[in-house]
């Protein structure tokens, strides 16, 4: 039994707040599995504020369930660097994981001599190009590459969401030098995909009744769902583009969203999705439900007809993943997603449910107009698909990596010998590595020819060594 202190963001699945965010469900995902082999485990999560905004809580709230040692916090407390260095000092941790990259960095700024993994959850930088983007200012840019190398610089082992995003860290760290020599041969990623949530009770007690249809959409509806949040990676020209040609031709096809805009990240997607929508002249078939309970949420997907999930193309979505995607193949909704993600590869490869070309509402009206005429046609696929999920998308499966190291937790190779780099340590850079590269030269040199050849290889090179030899 280890004990680990691990750091994520709230709300977890298991509280059934509003807003749960896929960090959250990220958290809980590391979590679960940790907490089923037998593992002490100290959580110290960070509230995502809007998620929290009717709840009285203190700054500080801790609860203790079996192994587990639950720490609630606000940001303030969270950021912290004492209070978090006072709860790891008495907790003795034999590892550190943070879950999702805020966590990761706080995580890299204790002071402590155990390993410490870092869950880079979606490739930040080309987070922060969307966000760049959508909010039209390159500040995203620099804020979070500086969270991100600083990360880079002090993690021993790194987790990401898709093989695209291991090879993209990969080239992130060779920018930070930890591509070196101690590390070579060393294994420093793990991809762990998203999981579905087979622990989480998906369903409110007691509810038997509809909760969309005869309330919100007559009962013989088509319901499109969306699940979750706006990012800024959603593509609401072509959604709403799609539908709006949908609902045209079929009077009884209704579009329903669960989730909404996203505080402190993105509040300006759905807002403006909410724009469009209010001059359409269908906007009576659109029903925003806005954000939910959690546990609520199943039950708007076992009413509904095919779930819609629909991207701009840009890096983040072919580096990241998206947890919607895997809620309805588990729940068995069928799938519409526009092929970027990995995971939309296979949903594709695997005929798992129906794909389009990213920012192509032509294809995307093609495929909810396939899904509307032939509903018989998807019952296999879905059923494929959620047999693939519930075998390879657990939390269990999903996060072998992770259990496995948690057993033997180390240090990477370069723990005491980094190579740093310029913007931290500028003199040996702008002084010392010249003479570090011709110490090396010798002694390669040494070790290839022998004494005399380099020698003689010294001395053509070095002004002084030359006119000894002359003379």
């Amino acid at each position: 039994m280890k004990r680990i202190l691990l750091l994520g963001l709230s709300p977890l699945p298991t509280e059934n707040e509003t807003c749960t965010l896929a960090p959250g469900k990220r958290t809980w995902q590391f979590t679960r599995p940790l907490l089923d082999m037998g593992h002490r485990i100290c959580l110290v999560c960070c509230r995502h504020l809007a998620a929290y905004q009717e709840a009285d809580l203190p700054p500080i709230h801790a609860e203790e369930h079996g192994n587990l040692v639950y720490y609630s916090v606000e940001q303030p407390v969270f950021e912290n660097t004492a209070w978090l260095q006072r709860i790891h000092d008495h907790f003795e941790p034999d590892c550190i994981i943070g879950a999702t990259v805020f966590p990761s960095f706080i995580a890299v700024r204790l002071t402590t001599d155990v390993p410490i993994w870092a869950d880079l959850f979606g490739h930040v930088m080309a987070e922060a190009q969307t966000k760049s983007f959508v909010f039209n200012d390159n500040y995203y840019i620099s804020k979070l590459w500086k969270q991100e190398k600083t990360i880079l610089d002090r993690a021993d082992v790194f987790s990401v969401v898709s093989t695209p995003q291991a090879y993209a860290t990969i080239g992130e760290l060779g920018t930070r030098f930890r591509l070196n020599r101690a590390t070579t041969g060393y294994s420093f990623i793990r991809v762990i995909p998203c999981s579905i949530n087979e622990h989480v009770t998906l369903e409110t007690p007691g509810t038997t009744s509809g909760v969309l249809r005869g309330k919100h959409v007559p009962d013989d509806a088509f319901i499109i769902l969306w699940s979750g949040g706006y990012n800024t990676w959603t593509d609401i020209e072509s959604l709403f583009t799609a539908l709006e040609s949908v609902l045209r031709l079929y009077p009884n096809v209704y579009f329903v969203s669960t989730g909404g805009r996203i505080a402190s990240h993105d509040e300006l997607t759905y807002g403006n999705f909410l724009n469009r929508i209010e001059s359409s002249e269908y906007r009576d078939r659109y029903v925003m439900l806005g954000w939910i309970p959690f546990n609520e949420v199943p039950l708007c997907v076992k009413e509904s007809n095919v779930g819609v999930n629909i991207d701009l193309y840009s890096y983040e979505g072919i580096l990241g993943s998206r947890n919607r995607l895997m809620d309805w193949m588990q729940a068995g909704l069928p799938v519409v997603t526009s092929e970027l993600c990995e995971l939309s590869e296979a949903i594709r490869q695997r005929q798992l449910g129906l794909t389009f070309r990213p920012e192509n509402p032509g294809e995307l009206t093609e495929v909810l107009i396939r899904a509307i005429e032939h509903p018989a046609d998807l019952k296999e696929m879905t059923e494929r698909a959620r047999r693939y999920v519930m075998a390879e998308l657990t939390a269990q499966v999903t996060t072998e990596p992770l259990v496995k190291w948690v057993d033997d937790p180390h240090r990477a190779p370069d723990a005491n010998e980094r190579v740093l780099p310029p913007e931290i340590d500028p003199g040996m850079h702008r002084f010392g590595l010249l003479a570090r590269h011709y110490l090396a030269s010798i002694r390669n040199n040494v070790r290839s020819h022998g004494l005399g050849y380099t020698f003689r290889w010294l001395a053509a090179r070095t002004p002084g060594i030359r006119r000894f030899v002359r003379s």
